[in-house]
């Protein structure tokens, strides 16, 4: 797949006026979201960030095996370098909460993992009951090729 096959699955807002976790959390409880310890704890972290202004930015939704990754499980590293080969980025970490709040029509069963750096990553599922955010650890050595990622599709 070449940097002009990208399509974006969604795009979102960052920086909506939510300043720190506790606005991120205030908002996901009136949402009805499930936020896991983990994912709190990602949030309240000093390395989480948020933008002061509004912008747009475009979300691939993509498994490492459409990357072009044929192995069964890879090193996470493998993955964010394919993808960046192909054109694509990571995610701010704010992308994590605002997916969640923005992405209210996640399949049912579906678990995307958020491309962004750290030891562990944000985690949207849909278990069929209530939206979730929970975290991923990131294991660098076991990336399977079944996993759904999200990644940035830069703007030109």
């Amino acid at each position: 797949m070449n940097k002009l096959a990208w399509k974006a699955m969604k795009t979102i807002k960052l920086g909506t006026g939510m300043k720190n976790a506790d606005d991120f959390l205030m908002s996901l409880e009136e949402s009805g979201a499930h936020v896991s310890d983990f994912a709190t704890k990602i949030m309240q972290s000093p390395n989480f960030t948020v933008v002061e202004h509004e912008a747009e930015i475009d979300i691939v939704f993509i498994s490492v095996a459409k990357l072009g990754i044929t192995e069964k499980k890879v090193p996470r590293e493998q993955v964010y370098a394919k993808a960046k080969e192909l054109g694509l980025e990571l995610c701010p970490n704010e992308v994590g909460p605002q997916l969640r709040l923005q992405y209210n029509d996640q399949p049912e069963h579906e678990r995307l993992l958020i491309a962004m750096e750290g030891d562990e990553v944000f985690c949207l599922e849909n278990n069929g009951c209530k939206p979730a955010l929970k975290n991923w650890r990131a294991r660098p050595d076991k990336w399977y090729k079944h996993y759904l990622c999200a990644f940035v599709l830069p703007r030109k």
